[in-house]
């Protein structure tokens, strides 16, 4: 935006009235913010002409809501099990115009023969008819707009939440007309409302059997209409009340009627008297309000349509008495929607979300980059200050046998991380000292998940069983620690916690678990029904996530990270993948690890007698294996090391792909110039570390110091003229070694390490990294991110290179190896790139290349097929 647009929309933020006229309702037909109904939002104009995309209106709760742009919608609270419109991915939302979801139907109540005007309908568009979509600043607001000049009428309709009434669709007829009185019968709702107790199985898998139980009924004195089942769905022989409903509500409207059944909006369409109904049974439930509206020349009438989900009999009653002695309910409702937006406003803003800037766009863009983190990986509550009962009910999720002994109602009401760490020192107990370091106070997250990602459950968990605010979070690996390390910005005093969780997660072979939540890790088991199903480990994002956070904590809290590296209070998860030898995985790289169903089942029997430490890897006599932070450090490094190919980079032998989805065709025979990259960055970092801290040495497991010496003498080995197929093989072979040695005994006895191994093994690792880094230059200036594994005829490694990815210039631009003149030839090979796209004036992640056509697929040449041994 230029200076001339900003001042505008200044002065439309400070002079534009909060009044429904119809001069009002005429918005600036350009993109971009603009002032409707005195907030500041951002304009699409003909939206409808774009292709249908997914839009997600948030709130300060645990409402959620996905829009398509043709106004289908999906919306509940907490998770898809309680939804108010059923939970549907979103290649079908965007056909559920007028199937579920809004719909309104029009018609001039003075003329006998008038057609019905559907807006929004995209078949009946025309020249005369003009469609703007608006988004709110704070993305918690979405208003779709129709004017049709023909008629002289504009209607529109926003969808806005909080969390005392639910969701909230406020709908607005204005006439256009400068001259004419005009009477229009209206009919608008909400089609295909989900009753409650209809979970995202039976949804998706038997709708036809939950219609037969839906019931829908208008309790006649409040005209609260409840949508509920007759009984729960059960195979069981047994009767189940059902005693949860779904609930809709109208005000706004003068002596109208309530319709249940969608079958009356062909009878409204054909201009047929409508009827009421106060109950209907086995049919698809509807909240539709038919009025008739009297509107002078420039008048417009608003009126509200309220639901929630999931209420009880109670929640229910105090509803239904609301409506009854409530003479203003829209003003209660509009009070509420915005005590919402302040709510909302507070929380991002306690996590520096807000700033104000001369660039509207730069400023709104960083409240919704703010936003998006906090709802991944969770806002740091009540100032980062600690409230006993969430903390005591951490422990005793986490660990009941450090719950009992570890006398917790003593701790202040609320403290500081500083004296919960001080607190839990005192107890003497390396579990206690462990669980402090890893707490965080973390609230409002839910884990990655939307209806274009179908097989990621969200659930917004913001409350216990008796109502109390929950300290909860959850996510993957490869996302949720991305967002810590921008909240810890906010919040420097709890990186060293961040790092703590970080490391207590990860196996003692060197990976990391699938999931991370408040209540601990999860990985992947087998599902032998699943075809498509799989296990592994992702090593993507590891070691640039620890790197970045040890260095934002050598910053910003460099004593915590000081007093944890030589502390035993860290942990290893025990996951149970057992990775098979050195020889099986050449031989397969794609089937790779095996699954330890004892261990499984081992970890979920001391689950339910512990708590969720009994994830955790435990020693032979029942106990916690407990490490200090440099030994945490040291093995994930190993591990990384122990798949090194000279020349090549990491292979992706954990049958997981590197990065992203979209490299899942390179787990098995893939090599990672890209965490070769991060490696190298890694590595300098951990020199720097360890000589600062470990200077006299310290102590590690036995097994860790074996591998580790092992490894280093086998880089020391490695030369210009050695074959990279020998090297990786000792490589290999003594990772193999001590993955033996844990699997069957454990880590074995503490032994000493000098800071002088640790820096011979780090020099000749980088020496070799950085010649392979180096390798990987391109003729036009870029570097190779990925490249393939393959043996010849004599068994010897070949390196066979991919195209050019964003993902290796990124990578090699903060390895530490580049100059400043040399990163600056990379940055301009990248704009002179296929992978600069000039059109949307940024980059993509690989080049857009053509396809193989269907017939040109699976084709051997003359030539391979001659070499085919008879």
């Amino acid at each position: 935006m230029n200076v001339e647009q900003i001042t505008t929309v200044r002065q439309r933020e400070v002079t534009a009235p909060v009044n429904r006229s119809a001069a009002h309702a005429a918005a600036p037909a350009a993109e971009g913010f603009t002032a409707l109904d005195g907030r500041l939002m951002y304009c699409i104009p003909d939206f409808d002409e774009l292709s249908p995309f997914l839009i997600h209106v948030v709130s300060d709760s645990d409402l959620w809501m996905y829009v398509s742009s043709r106004g289908g919608l999906t919306a509940g609270r907490r998770s898809a099990k309680h939804a108010l419109f059923g939970y549907e991915t979103d290649d079908r939302l965007h056909h559920h115009h007028g199937v579920s979801g809004p719909i309104t139907l029009l018609r001039d109540a003075d003329a006998t023969d008038s057609d019905c005007w559907e807006p929004f309908n995209i078949a009946s568009s025309s020249e005369q008819i003009q469609r703007r979509l608006y988004k709110s600043e704070l993305g918690n607001a979405l208003v779709f707009e129709e004017v049709d000049e023909e008629r002289e009428l504009a209607f529109r309709y926003a969808w806005e939440s909080c969390d005392e009434f639910g969701f909230v669709r406020t709908a607005t007829l204005i006439n256009r007309s400068p001259d004419d009185l005009r009477h229009i019968e209206v009919l608008d709702g909400l089609l295909n409302i989900q009753p409650a107790g209809v979970d995202l199985e039976m949804f998706r898998g038997s709708s036809c059997l939950s219609d037969a139980f839906k019931v829908c009924e208008v309790d006649r004195d409040s005209r609260l209409a409840l949508y509920s089942l007759s009984s729960l769905i059960t195979d069981k022989p047994h009767p189940v009340e059902a005693l949860y409903a779904n609930t809709v509500w109208c005000r706004g409207l003068s002596n109208y009627r309530i319709v249940l059944n969608a079958e009356q909006l062909r009878t409204f369409r054909s201009n047929e008297p409508l009827h009421s109904e106060a109950k209907l049974r086995g049919l698809r439930g509807a909240f539709l309000v038919n009025a008739r509206l009297e509107l002078k020349p420039g008048q417009a009438i608003s009126w509200q349509i309220v639901g929630d989900v999931n209420r009880t009999q109670s929640q229910v009653s105090n509803l239904r008495r609301f409506l009854l002695d409530d003479r203003s309910p829209q003003r209660a409702v509009r009070s509420a929607l915005d005590q919402s937006n302040e709510s909302l406003k507070k929380l991002i803003g306690s996590q520096d979300g807000l700033q104000h800037s001369a660039d509207r766009g730069a400023t709104v863009h960083h409240f919704a980059n703010t936003l998006f983190n906090a709802m991944r990986g969770g806002a740091f509550a009540d100032g980062g200050r600690i409230v006993r009962e969430d903390f005591i009910d951490f422990v005793s999720m986490h660990n009941r046998e450090v719950a009992a002994k570890w006398n917790l109602s003593t701790l202040p009401a609320q403290f500081s991380r500083e004296a919960l760490i001080a607190a839990a020192e005192q107890t003497r107990d390396s579990s206690a000292v462990r669980l402090a370091h890893e707490y965080l106070p973390l609230t409002f997250g839910r884990r990655h998940g939307d209806p274009s990602r179908p097989w990621n459950q969200f659930e917004i968990n913001l409350r216990d069983p008796a109502g109390r605010r929950r300290i909860a979070y959850q996510g993957n690996w490869r996302d949720i620690f991305q967002n810590w390390e921008a909240a810890c910005l906010s919040y420097p005093q709890f990186l060293p916690n961040v790092i703590a969780k970080f490391v207590n997660a990860s196996t003692v072979d060197g990976f990391n678990p699938y999931r991370i939540s408040q209540d601990g890790i999860d990985w992947e088991a087998p599902e032998l029904e699943n075809p498509s199903s799989n296990i592994g480990y992702w090593g993507d994002h590891q070691i640039v996530y620890l790197t970045r956070l040890l260095e934002h904590c050598q910053r910003f809290e460099p004593a915590a990270l000081s007093s944890m590296m030589t502390q035993r209070i860290f942990s290893y998860a025990n996951v149970p993948y057992r990775l098979r030898s050195h020889e099986k995985m050449l031989a397969d790289c794609r089937r790779t690890i095996d699954f330890d169903s004892a261990a499984d089942k081992r970890a979920k029997i001391r689950c339910a007698s512990v708590g969720s430490d009994g994830r955790l890897l435990h020693d032979e006599h029942g106990a916690i294996v407990h490490a200090t932070l440099a030994e945490k450090l040291l093995v994930p490094v190993l591990a990384k090391l122990s798949s090194f190919v000279i020349d090549g980079g990491i292979w992706l032998n954990t049958q997981r792909p590197e990065w992203n989805d979209a490299n899942n065709a390179l787990a098995g025979h893939g090599l990672s110039v890209v965490t070769l990259c991060y490696l190298r960055r890694h590595i300098t970092l951990l020199t720097e570390l360890f000589a600062a801290e470990c200077a006299g040495g310290f102590e590690i497991g036995g097994a860790v110091v074996t591998w580790m010496n092992d490894l280093a003498a086998a880089l020391k080995q490695h030369s210009q003229s050695s074959s990279r197929r020998a090297t990786l093989d000792q490589l290999g072979g003594a990772f193999e070694k001590y993955r033996e040695e844990i699997y069957a005994r454990g880590i074995g006895s503490n032994q000493n390490v000098t800071i002088e191994q640790i820096d011979e093994l780090f020099k000749i690792s980088l020496k070799l990294i950085d010649r392979s880094i180096e390798s990987n230059r391109r003729r036009d200036g870029l570097f190779h991110s990925y490249n393939l594994l393959h043996t010849d005829s004599a068994g010897e490694i070949e390196i066979e290179r991919l195209p050019e990815m964003l993902e290796g210039q990124v990578a090699v631009l903060s390895a530490g190896i580049l100059s400043a003149e040399q990163s600056l030839q990379v940055i301009d090979a990248l704009f002179d790139s296929a992978l600069y796209c000039r059109r949307r004036k940024s980059f993509i992640l690989y080049p857009d290349r053509a396809a193989a056509g269907f017939l040109d697929r699976n084709r051997v040449g003359r030539e391979a097929v001659a070499n085919i041994p008879a």
